[in-house]
C-alpha cells in the first residue's frame, strides 16, 4: 500500500484493528505543488493534502478468494452485511483492495480494487466481486482510474441540499408486497405534479407528462429500479424547484433531426443533481434527468439560396427520469 501511495504522490495511514469496522486504513489524496520560481526543478516539487481521502479494506491470500476468471476476482468478506451497511452510508468513498499473494520475501506488484459503495460489487452473500480492469498499481494510468472515487467525493461536497418531510413523500407501506399499490400512489403524485407544473430557476418551465412516466416504468426495467425511481419523484420535483445549477450529460449523445418543413431540432439531456436530506433515512444524492429539444426554423435566402435561421430557436424541456448515481443505477 505504501509503495503504490508513494508512487501516486499520495499517503497511506493504517488503522488500528482493535475494533472490527471493516476498514484497514485511509488513503489520503495529495496534489502536486510546483515551485513557481523553479518550475522545471523536480526536487522542489511537493505534494500537499488535497482535502480528499478513501477508506480501504485490504485483502490478500489465496484463502480469501472464492473464485476468479480473466475478468474478475470474487473475494470472501466476513460479516459482510454489517460492513456493507457502514460502507454505503460512509461520507467518504470506500474501496476494497485485493493484493495478489507472492512468495515469502518478495513484494507483490499486482493488486485490484472495487468501489464498495456500488451495489453491483455485492454478487452474493459474503462475496465481493473485483473487476480485473481496476488495477491498483504504481503508475499514472492506475491512479487516474482510482481517482474517479475521489472526483465523486469532490462533486458530492458541491451538491446543493434539499430537505424533504414525510408529508411530501410517497407512502412505502405497500412497497414490498404490493408494487402496484406503490405505482398507484406514485401516479397520483405524478398527476398532481403535472397539473401544478414545474419551473426550474434557470432553465425555466419543465413539462411533466406521460413521456417521463413511461420512461420510468418502461418494460425491461426491474421492479426494484422502478420502485426506487417512483419513491424519488417528490425529491425530484423539489430539486427542480430549488437547485439552480445544472449539467450537460455528455454520456447521452444528442441527436439531430430534419423535419419536412426544413426546420431542424436537436435533442440532448441535462441533469440537476441534489443531496436529499430527511429525518428518517440516510442522505442520498439524486440526479434528475431532463430531455431538451431545441427547434431551429430555417428559411432560404432568395439570392444566395442558402438556409438561414428564421427567428430565435424554440426550446422545450421535459422531465425524463430520476435516479441515485451512487447506486450505479441506469437511468
Amino acid at each position: 500500500m505504501h509503495t503504490v501511495a508513494s508512487s501516486w504522490g499520495w499517503s497511506w495511514q493504517p488503522m488500528s484493528q482493535d475494533i472490527d469496522d471493516g476498514l484497514d486504513g485511509v488513503l489520503f489524496v495529495r496534489a502536486k505543488v510546483v515551485d513557481s520560481t523553479k518550475p522545471s526543478d523536480k526536487r522542489k516539487w511537493t505534494h500537499r493534502l488535497a482535502g480528499s481521502a478513501v477508506l480501504l479494506q485490504v485483502k490478500g491470500g489465496e484463502t480469501q478468494v472464492s473464485s476468479q476468471t480473466d475478468e474478475y476476482i470474487r473475494v470472501k468478506v466476513g460479516d459482510l452485511q454489517k460492513h456493507k451497511a457502514d460502507w454505503l452510508k460512509s461520507p467518504l468513498p470506500c474501496a476494497l483492495v485485493y493484493v495478489e499473494p507472492v512468495e515469502q520475501g518478495k513484494t507483490s506488484t499486482r493488486a485490484w480494487w472495487v468501489n464498495l459503495q456500488d451495489e453491483s460489487a455485492y454478487v452474493s452473500e459474503g462475496l465481493v466481486q473485483i473487476p480485473r480492469k481496476n488495477r491498483f498499481q504504481a503508475g499514472l494510468e492506475c491512479r487516474g482510474s482510482f481517482s474517479k472515487l475521489v472526483k465523486n467525493q469532490q462533486l458530492s461536497a458541491m451538491v446543493q441540499e434539499v430537505a424533504i418531510d414525510r408529508t411530501t413523500t410517497i407512502s412505502q407501506r405497500v412497497t414490498g408486497l404490493h408494487p402496484k399499490g406503490l405505482k398507484w400512489e406514485a401516479w397520483r403524485f405524478y398527476k398532481d405534479w403535472r397539473l401544478r407544473g414545474s419551473v426550474h430557476p434557470v432553465l425555466g418551465p419543465i413539462v411533466v407528462n406521460r413521456t417521463g412516466w413511461s420512461h420510468l416504468t418502461r418494460q425491461g426495467r426491474t421492479v426494484h429500479r422502478i420502485a426506487n425511481s417512483l419513491l424519488l419523484l417528490p425529491a425530484a420535483a423539489q430539486a427542480l424547484r430549488e437547485v439552480r445549477s445544472w449539467v450537460y450529460l455528455r454520456k447521452l449523445q444528442p441527436c439531430k433531426t430534419v423535419l419536412e418543413d426544413g426546420s431542424e431540432f436537436v435533442i440532448d439531456y441535462l441533469g440537476v443533481r441534489a443531496k436529499v436530506i430527511s429525518s428518517w433515512r440516510t442522505p442520498t444524492e439524486i440526479m434528475v434527468v431532463l430531455r431538451r429539444q431545441t427547434t431551429f426554423r430555417l428559411s432560404t435566402d432568395g439570392q444566395s439560396g442558402h438556409s438561414q435561421l428564421a427567428g430565435l430557436p424554440r426550446v422545450q424541456i421535459w422531465f425524463h427520469s430520476v435516479y441515485e448515481p451512487r447506486r450505479g443505477q441506469r437511468k
